[in-house]
């Protein structure tokens, strides 16, 4: 579409002056049904991931299907230039966008590390968040960061 071109190409130009960029995917919609099985993520949780990855020079770019979370628990915790990818794009659209950024945060699911796939920076990396203790270790290829995920990083359905 239109508009995704007109996102990338401001990623681009993010890029090229310097600023890190970052994609955060933010999911909710079927992760907040009352009685399900998932752990719902908490602000807390992306105010850690994202002070792992970020610097000053930073730009951040949301994804997500709860945008009001986003901004009513994200955005006022978070201290870096903020951007909402909500165009209405088509889900391929949205993991294209995302994958262009230097950094992904993901949220839970498979949609993040599918885009880290097609990620084509070499100094990638993805932050991940992680339930099992034990299987929260860095990998060595040191493009994975895995957060083990606290009582207070996420919510029980």
């Amino acid at each position: 579409s239109v508009q995704a071109e007109k996102t990338a190409r401001e990623i681009e130009q993010y890029k090229q002056a310097g600023k890190k960029v970052i994609g955060v995917h933010v999911r909710r919609g079927d992760m907040t049904v009352v009685g399900g099985y998932w752990k719902v993520l908490t602000a807390k949780y992306f105010e850690e991931a994202i002070k792992r990855v970020a610097n000053k020079e930073c730009v951040l770019y949301f994804f997500s299907n709860g945008f009001d979370f986003v901004k009513e628990e994200i955005l006022p915790i978070v201290n870096y230039e903020s951007n909402l990818v909500d165009n209405h794009n088509e889900d391929y659209e949205d993991m294209y966008l995302y994958s262009l950024c230097d950094v992904q945060v993901a949220s839970q699911g498979s949609w993040g590390a599918m885009a880290f796939a097609f990620n084509k920076n070499p100094e990638r990396k993805i932050v991940i968040p992680c339930t099992e203790k034990s299987l929260c270790v860095d990998s060595l290829d040191k493009e994975r960061i895995y957060i083990y995920l606290e009582d207070d990083m996420y919510l029980h359905n």
